[in-house]
């Protein structure tokens, strides 16, 4: 469940700074460039790994930690 939870927030992390970057370059014509929008979002993943590598391997796609505790669950 810790796993879990880190995967969570990481991707919520994510979403939220990378999107909502893009939703204010685009509503408010606040950026000149796409240099900006890319430089926030690469912190944004910067951000979303250093909150979930504590609780997980920081893949930041939940469907890869699925995957593998059910290969783990299978092996055993």
């Amino acid at each position: 469940m810790k796993k879990l939870l880190g995967e969570y927030i990481g991707t919520l992390c994510l979403t939220f700074i990378g999107c909502s970057t893009v939703a204010i370059a685009v509503l408010y014509s606040s950026f000149s460039s796409i240099v900006p929008i890319a430089l926030i979002w690469g912190a944004g993943v910067t951000l979303a790994i250093y909150i979930s590598k504590g609780y997980s391997s920081a893949h930041l796609n939940p469907c890869l930690l699925y995957t593998s505790d059910a290969a783990d669950e299978e092996d055993s």
